[in-house]
């Protein structure tokens, strides 16, 4: 992966569609705001016993929804960080949630993270054996617009209103500001 990443404008989730057969389609306006809601709130990680997604939020009724959306994943209070957990954490589902992300990350870091754990989770062993579904995986990262989702998902998780009540000048009057900020360390070129 060396030398610029590509991207490519809009959002393509044939792969997942091809898969998650259910008998109602997952409108993919949800689907771009929830890949957007992960990369401001969310954690994609291997480890010894497997893989696992999370989702952070002090929403639970936000996290709620993801689940009876999706269909599957847990729901937890962690209370070392003060906020509600959606977890994925089983074989099969964590496939599903790998072909939502798959070539329909933003951020750079979200999106070399995905190659690894996708990589990984393509030659791992499940209980001795390779596990029957691959993730054919796009090496690409997507371009948000202002006709999609993704930043909409991204600013319910990075961003916030203020009301700072600031003195005026000489101390003698007080006025009020209305901010809206969203924070995010590295890819500055997304808010340029």
């Amino acid at each position: 992966m060396e030398g610029e990443l590509i991207r490519q404008t809009g959002y393509n989730f044939d792969q997942f569609y091809a898969e998650y057969l259910v008998s109602k389609k997952i409108p993919k306006n949800w689907l771009e705001w929830f890949v957007g809601l992960f990369e401001g709130d969310g954690c994609l990680s291997v480890h010894n016993k497997g893989f696992s997604f999370n989702i952070y939020s002090i929403h639970k009724k936000t996290l709620e929804e993801i689940k009876i959306v999706l269909g599957f994943g847990n729901i937890y209070f962690d209370s070392q960080n003060i906020k509600w957990r959606y977890t994925v954490e089983t074989r099969y589902d964590i496939y599903l949630i790998l072909l939502i992300l798959n070539g329909n990350l933003v951020l750079t870091h979200r999106y070399h993270n995905f190659i690894n754990v996708a990589e990984e989770f393509n030659k791992r062993l499940f209980k001795g054996k390779t596990f029957l579904k691959k993730i054919d995986i796009l090496y690409f990262a997507a371009l948000p617009t202002l006709n999609d989702r993704w930043f909409a998902g991204f600013r319910d998780a990075e961003g916030h209103f203020g009301l700072p009540i600031e003195l005026g000048r000489l101390s003698i009057s007080h006025y009020i500001s209305i901010t809206f900020e969203i924070g995010q360390n590295g890819n500055r070129w997304l808010f340029f």
